[in-house]
């Protein structure tokens, strides 16, 4: 009679903890994050804001906004201790093209993804790279105090492809080393050395080298976050001192893992981030010869080919 009477308690206790946290969820349902984001650089000394997006998003729903260089995606969580959970993607894109080779051409993307909790008003500060941050500020409201004409709603944003290469044909199959130098700088301005890989690669046919792993996002958003080096290169052609090369660099970097989800709840203890940058280019390289590729970012790229003898 003892163990119908506490087992009876015990789906009582759950029945309430259950309808008080659907309570929660549905009052959570009417509410709406505004997300002031800051993107600063430090240029000789002084910090420089490079934009300051603002994004109005319901809880729950995700969203997504591109303009002036930048992409910015999310989703806004609900948390039971007064913290709002935020999933955020920030993409920087810049580019450039040589004015005396229309052949030549570099694009740049630096991306930092976080996972994080913070109250209401609090700013979070998300470092992107030696020179570059991002400070993050979110307010909640309900849906019911905002006009209409007052809600700057994300709607999906619109993404650029790349150009398609024009892949060149070859008289021989010869082969071709590279080594690419990753370089940053230290607080001290000195350069640090972040990734030197090297590869080797038939001409006319794409190579590629990842190091690194994943890690998975447990609960509702299962999608593997990717860390380490990842190289894809096509050395096109091989003409006498110089090779016709298209390739992506990238570099992603983890830091501060926490804790998974909880029950599909954000864990407000938990913070994560990785940033990363990657380098897409195109042009005729000399054998032989260092290309530096500089980011603006305070990271830069030196690549160099060799023809690989028999």
């Amino acid at each position: 009679m003892g163990m119908r009477v506490l087992v009876g308690m015990a789906f009582v206790c759950i029945g309430m903890v259950s309808a008080s946290r659907a309570a929660e969820e549905a009052g959570r349902d009417n509410e709406i994050v505004t997300a002031k984001l800051k993107l600063i650089e430090l240029q000789e000394g002084v910090d420089t804001v490079l934009a300051r997006p603002m994004i109005m998003s319901v809880v729950g729903k995700p969203f997504s906004i591109d303009g002036g260089g930048f992409h910015w995606e999310g989703t806004f969580h609900p948390l039971r201790d007064g913290k709002v959970g935020a999933e955020l993607k920030f993409v920087v894109r810049s580019s450039s093209k040589d004015k005396e080779d229309d052949q030549e051409w570099h694009r740049i993307t630096t991306q930092v993804d976080s996972r994080f909790s913070a109250k209401p008003g609090e700013t979070k500060r998300i470092r992107l790279n030696s020179t570059q941050r991002l400070e993050v500020t979110l307010e909640v409201m309900q849906a019911d105090d905002v006009q209409a004409e007052d809600r700057p709603i994300a709607k999906p944003g619109t993404h650029s492809k790349a150009a398609p290469s024009t892949r060149l044909p070859t008289a021989a199959v010869k082969e071709v080393s590279a080594v690419f130098r990753l370089y940053d700088r230290n607080d001290d301005g000195k350069a640090r050395l972040l990734s030197e890989p090297s590869l080797r690669t038939a001409v006319g046919r794409p190579a590629n080298f990842v190091t690194g792993g994943e890690l998975v996002k447990e609960g509702a958003k299962p999608d593997p976050w990717e860390f380490g080096t990842r190289i894809n290169l096509h050395v096109q052609e091989l003409k006498e001192d110089r090779v016709d090369v298209e390739f992506k660099f990238s570099l992603t970097s983890l830091w501060s893992p926490k804790q998974g989800w909880i029950d599909g709840w954000f864990n407000s203890d938990r913070e994560d981030h990785i940033s990363g940058v990657s380098f897409q280019s195109r042009y005729m390289a000399k054998l032989g010869e260092w290309k530096i590729i500089r980011s603006g970012t305070g990271r830069w790229l030196e690549v160099k080919f060799e023809e690989v003898t028999p």
